[in-house]
């Protein structure tokens, strides 16, 4: 019993030393050094891509065989302050190395760093190199951008859309932890799937920080089928709260003109 006492302790303070383990770059390390050294990546320079191989695990995430390389790019990079500290976002952009298929969707991956004054670094504070698919016809969405969530809390906003058979929908979705933590749909038109104008609709929404009643609206504005299927003029605010984990509804107010 002795021994595995020992043993046990032995194991659980080596747990501690790695759990305390934080990955760290020079201030000015270039990014494409940073995902190269934690994608475990070859950079080259003729295309401006990492090419890596996936583990078996990663094999199924990104559906790809033995024989698949990967290719990841850079595809946007924040750099932002919160509560006096400096924070930089790395979202890239992954494919398979010889796919031909132009309608699929790219992965998106994330790395989130924090600035360390003292040492002078760059901390690794999350990374995913699949968080999901995102974006259309093999592009990545146009519109992204970070968002105060509450008083302390930032977090990615991509809004993607996506059209078929005459109709066109947007959704913007949030990005915390390397994690998607909510999606809602903010865009809607029909204009080219129907025939007669009283069938057509079209609705738009603004998503943004309240700072004065510290939640998220959504501001709808257009017009959109009722529950009887009716064509009406919308105007609509939904208020959502950030919890620490998710956006939670707690109020919907319709605006009457």
């Amino acid at each position: 019993m002795k021994k595995i006492t020992i043993i046990t302790i032995i194991y659980f303070i080596i747990s501690i030393q790695f759990t305390y383990c934080q990955v760290s770059f020079p201030k000015k390390t270039d990014e494409k050094i940073i995902v190269s050294d934690l994608f475990e990546a070859k950079w080259f320079e003729n295309d401006s891509t990492n090419r890596w191989v996936p583990s078996i695990s990663e094999r199924i995430k990104f559906d790809s065989s033995i024989s698949d390389t990967l290719r990841t790019k850079i595809d946007t990079i924040f750099n932002y302050k919160n509560s006096g500290n400096d924070y930089k976002i790395i979202l890239t952009k992954t494919f398979k190395l010889n796919d031909n298929c132009h309608a699929c969707q790219p992965v998106l991956g994330i790395i989130e760093l924090m600035s360390n004054e003292a040492k002078d670094s760059l901390i690794v504070t999350n990374i995913n190199k699949f968080v999901t698919h995102y974006g259309t016809w093999g592009e990545t969405p146009n519109k992204r951008s970070i968002m105060q969530l509450c008083e302390d809390t930032y977090c990615v906003k991509i809004t993607e859309y996506e059209s078929g058979m005459g109709q066109e929908v947007g959704f913007t979705s949030f990005f915390l932890n390397c994690n998607k933590i909510f999606s809602i749909k903010t865009y809607d038109c029909n204009y080219d799937a129907v025939e007669f104008d009283y069938q057509k609709y079209k609705y738009a929404s603004k998503v943004y920080f309240e700072k004065n009643s510290k939640t998220i609206k959504v501001i709808q504005q257009g017009t959109a089928p009722n529950k009887f299927g009716q064509i009406k003029k919308i105007n609509k605010i939904t208020t959502f709260k950030f919890d620490g984990e998710f956006l939670d509804k707690i109020s919907t107010i319709n605006i009457k003109k």
